[in-house]
């Protein structure tokens, strides 16, 4: 799943309002002005969109739901690295339930996305892989609850952490350190988000992050190979199309 703009706006004025106590929101509330101007011009063709979706289930006995997904169950994170990629884990949102997810979906348009889950998903993907691994202790067909969700993807399905050019060309000389932008985060962001908020907050500070090699996340890299970061492995989100 990926953050959005308003989650990593509240991790960053945390993360300064604890390193920095003369740092004020209305640096931030700039940026974000600042950046709606240019943000076409710089990432047409960079970012596309994909809708998803998570399934909530029970245990076939209901009385061992909270026993085997409750957590202090220590029921593990999964990920399962084939065709399609499914993974899941206890459920944080709705507490001994088990959270399962496609990480896939269709490609759409950010600003019409359907809000509808997609069931034929569940159908096709999910309830068979379910039976498959589980063994019948969970009530595959019957999710308590369906959500969709959005991918923000890049190219090379790795994230943008780089300053706002101020020209057409995505020339990193051209970036004057005034608009910071973090985004494509392609489906594996939050897991990253304690990390992400300690570079923004370096990048926002002292204009640089020490710790972290940041040409791999570079705007620029698109300017190099239309494709970003070439990669000698398969994509891991995959429309539904060429499954």
């Amino acid at each position: 799943m990926t953050f959005s703009i308003g989650t990593f706006v509240r991790l960053l004025l945390c993360y300064l309002a604890l390193k920095d106590t003369t740092t004020t929101p209305s640096h931030l509330i700039y940026c974000q002005r600042f950046c709606v101007k240019h943000f076409y011009s710089v990432f047409c063709g960079v970012f596309s969109s994909f809708t998803c979706c998570s399934f909530h289930f029970m245990h076939e006995k209901e009385s061992e739901t909270e026993i085997c997904f409750g957590a202090s169950s220590g029921f593990p994170s999964f990920a399962c690295y084939s065709y399609p990629y499914i993974y899941g884990n206890a459920s944080i949102e709705l507490p001994g339930l088990l959270k399962v997810a496609l990480h896939s979906g269709y490609k759409c348009d950010p600003d019409n996305r359907p809000l509808i889950p997609d069931m034929k998903a569940l159908k096709d993907f999910v309830s068979p892989w379910l039976e498959t691994h589980f063994k019948g202790k969970v009530l595959s067909n019957e999710p308590v609850l369906a959500e969709p969700c959005m991918y923000s993807m890049t190219p090379d399905q790795d994230f943008i952490l780089d300053f706002l050019p101020m020209g057409d060309d995505n020339n990193a000389a051209n970036a004057h350190k005034l608009v910071l932008v973090a985004g494509g985060f392609s489906g594996h962001g939050f897991k990253m988000g304690p990390l992400v908020g300690k570079i923004l907050a370096d990048l926002c500070l002292k204009g640089s992050c020490e710790d972290v090699p940041l040409h791999h996340f570079c705007i620029s890299r698109f300017n190099q190979h239309p494709q970003g970061n070439v990669k000698d492995y398969e994509e891991q989100v995959t429309p539904f199309d060429n499954l």
